[in-house]
């Protein structure tokens, strides 16, 4: 470093020196030039630094810059030191840097001086700023039973504390503080809510998570700050359960006499899969010859569409096919109806009126008439009986046979007996009239023919 000199010119009696005065020095900083730190939320009017000189006269040293040092300035105190103060707010975000070339020891009032070596203040962050998440609140929709490390939202935490080179910025750590705390379903990898290996379940309650996200800054220089969000995570159940019915095949007899409409079967079936998934639909696909049977879509209640009749249908066993669909998945079952016969027909003769002649000597057991009688009921077995009439001299078989039981002579005069005969099916009857009148025989005597 060049030393600046100048004269000073003495008169002392008859002589005359000339002396050489010495310049003003710095002492700090030191040659090497130094470095200090300062916080940005420092004080106004701190001191960051002190600078200090010398000369060999003793005379004042200032220091005298030929440079801008805003936001810092000089305030003496004492002869050879002088504070270098904050007089302006620092912002570490803004600038984190000053280095100082040009301030100069010098004297008071001059300008001329020694350069001081190079001066480095280095800002340093203060933890000003919570962390924010964009958005603050997050509302997403997933499918139940995502793999595990499934993405579900990407998560944008922000720090207005501009953070020192090679720190993180922003939030150096984000956790899940509530909402998913028994079995975690969620965790957070990257700064991504990702799936855990705890399978979502819809069915089983996994509806609506609320998960209150919280962020730490990056911050160590002073207590860490927090930010936090709410995630609103809505389950979407999937159609992945077929319907079920109890059983795949039913059976079921009914008989010929079921009202039409009436309800005779509810095949119920279930699924799985809770709502707000679509509704079970039921129909009928296969089986229903004659359009018998109807089968309520909501509900899969199944009901008699015509009426019945064992004696003329075509078909007495039905092989009735139901088809359950979520809309996607379907299942099927077979009700097996068996139409089983009622007693609704009444017996029909034919006469119901008949008139027979007999010879009053007609032999017991000779039969006299037959009553003829059907019934549309299958199985049904007809009982014959005679009511009035005389039924001391008449019987009727089983078959419907009228046969002569008595001997029928009734004095010197002709009979006629009047019979009722009643038929039963065991619930229905019918009447038939059978009148039996008894004629004399003709006696013939012999006699002679004259000549």
């Amino acid at each position: 470093m060049m030393v600046s000199t100048f004269c000073l010119l003495f008169v002392l009696g008859s002589h005359i020196h000339i002396m050489k005065a010495a310049l003003p020095r710095c002492e700090r900083p030191v040659p090497s030039g130094e470095t200090v730190t300062v916080l940005e939320n420092a004080t106004l009017n701190d001191s960051v630094f002190t600078y200090e000189g010398s000369d060999r006269d003793n005379d004042k040293v200032v220091f005298t810059p030929r440079e801008t040092i805003s936001p810092f300035f000089f305030d003496g105190k004492s002869i050879n030191e002088e504070y270098f103060k904050l007089n302006d707010i620092l912002d570490f975000e803004t600038k984190n840097q000053y280095i100082f070339t040009k301030i100069y020891a010098t004297h008071v009032g001059r300008t001329i001086g020694e350069l001081c070596p190079p001066l480095t203040v280095n800002v340093l962050p203060v933890n000003e700023f919570t962390p924010v998440f964009h958005p603050s609140l997050l509302v997403v929709n997933v499918p139940e039973g995502l793999p595990e490390d499934t993405t579900v939202a990407i998560l944008n935490c922000t720090d207005g504390d501009k953070e020192p080179t090679g720190s993180p910025e922003g939030c150096s750590q984000i956790i899940i503080q509530s909402g998913d705390n028994v079995h975690p379903r969620f965790k957070i990898t990257n700064k991504q809510i990702v799936t855990t290996n705890n399978v979502i379940n819809y069915d089983t309650g996994d509806v609506t998570f609320t998960l209150i996200v919280v962020g730490i800054d990056s911050s160590t220089l002073d207590p860490q700050k927090t930010g936090s969000m709410a995630i609103i995570i809505n389950i979407d159940p999937v159609n992945v359960s077929m319907p079920s019915f109890q059983d795949l095949s039913y059976s079921i007899s009914l008989p010929e006499s079921t009202p039409v409409f009436k309800e005779v079967f509810d095949v119920n079936a279930t699924d799985r899969n809770k709502r707000p998934l679509i509704d079970l639909a039921y129909k009928i696909t296969d089986g229903n010859e004659a359009d018998t049977f109807m089968i309520c879509q909501t509900t899969g209640k199944m009901f008699l569409k015509r009426p019945l009749d064992f004696e003329s249908d075509n078909s007495l066993v039905y092989y009735v096919t139901i088809t359950a669909t979520d809309d996607r998945l379907t299942s099927t079952a077979v009700v097996n109806v068996t139409i089983t016969d009622v007693n609704d027909n009444v017996p029909i003769c034919t006469p119901t009126y008949q008139d027979v002649t007999i010879d009053e000597k007609t032999s017991i057991g000779k039969t006299v008439a037959s009553i003829n009688c059907t019934d549309e009921d299958a199985g049904s077995v007809l009982l014959y009986r005679i009511t009035s009439g005389d039924c001391d001299r008449f019987q009727i078989t089983p078959s419907g046979d009228i046969i002569v039981t008595n001997v029928l002579s009734h004095g010197n005069t002709a009979s006629t007996f009047h019979l009722k005969i009643q038929i039963s099916d065991g619930f229905f009857e019918s009447i038939v009239w059978l009148s039996v009148n008894t004629i004399k025989p003709i006696c013939c005597e012999t006699f002679k023919i004259p000549d």
